[in-house]
């Protein structure tokens, strides 16, 4: 797992050299940044005082990046009783220690002192959360035994390889640590490999 430390401002250090931005608060730690940039970077550049004309014309043609987080947000963003929301939120009342929602979208514990990471960006902005980290769930910029809680909250099958995800959550817990999974077995091979697919 990598070490970040405070860089100059507005940045994060690895202990091997390499720079990560903060942007609105949340780390971007991707291992190819530059990569991650050509389909994401529009969202990061998004600002809050634009009006909303201005923003359309200057992120038209940029990957879509925005008009699909965006209409992530309409779906995710909606209050949701009962089901896996209303099962989280009562499991999450019992959580005690550091938690951690692996792939957390815009969250499910109803909780604010959770830490979220997620490859999204945009979601992450409107995650509730303590702390926030853009990252890629199959790498985390975590410390082996850093939580006592991770949750997966169906996000093993948005996932090019679950088995990486699920045993990255694994390393992550401290001793006697609860890790929390749910998933709908929707697996589509273009997001996993068939050969990657858990099954019942």
């Amino acid at each position: 797992m990598r070490r970040l430390a405070a860089g100059a401002p507005g940045t994060l250090r690895c202990a091997c050299g390499a720079v990560y931005p903060i942007v609105d608060g949340i780390p971007i730690v991707r291992r190819d940044l530059a990569a991650w940039l050509t389909t994401e970077g529009p969202e990061t550049l998004r600002r809050r005082d634009l009006p909303p004309a201005v923003e359309e014309i200057l992120v038209e043609g940029t990957g879509g990046a925005v008009a699909r987080n965006d209409a992530l947000a309409k779906v995710y963003g909606q209050p949701i009783s009962g089901g896996l929301r209303h099962w989280m939120e009562a499991r999450a009342r019992e959580f005690e220690g550091t938690v951690l929602e692996l792939g957390s979208g815009l969250g499910l514990t109803g909780r604010t002192d959770v830490v979220a990471l997620d490859h999204n960006f945009g979601l992450l902005r409107l995650h509730r959360g303590w702390a926030r980290v853009c990252a890629d769930a199959g790498d985390p910029p975590f410390l082996a035994g850093s939580f006592d809680v991770v949750i997966l909250a169906n996000v093993l099958d948005a996932c090019a390889n679950p088995g990486l995800v699920l045993a990255q959550a694994d390393a992550l817990l401290a001793p006697g640590g609860r890790l929390v999974v749910t998933y709908a077995f929707a697996f589509h091979e273009s997001i996993t490999p068939r050969a990657h697919w858990f099954d019942a």
